[in-house]
């Protein structure tokens, strides 16, 4: 997830210097990733409910 995260990010700041969409593209395919990573790490946990 955290991987994810950081290529994301190093793909943004990449796309300021290299012009391209694809860097931009690959960033939110990125971005995608580690939410549903997100998602599926973490709903067990919130979907049940809160203890007294």
């Amino acid at each position: 997830m955290y991987a994810a995260i950081s290529a994301a990010a190093g793909c943004r700041i990449a796309a300021t210097f290299i012009s391209g969409n694809l860097l931009l593209t690959i960033s939110a395919a990125c971005w995608s990733l580690a939410f549903l990573l997100f998602v599926l790490r973490y709903a067990a946990v919130l979907s049940q409910p809160r203890a007294a």
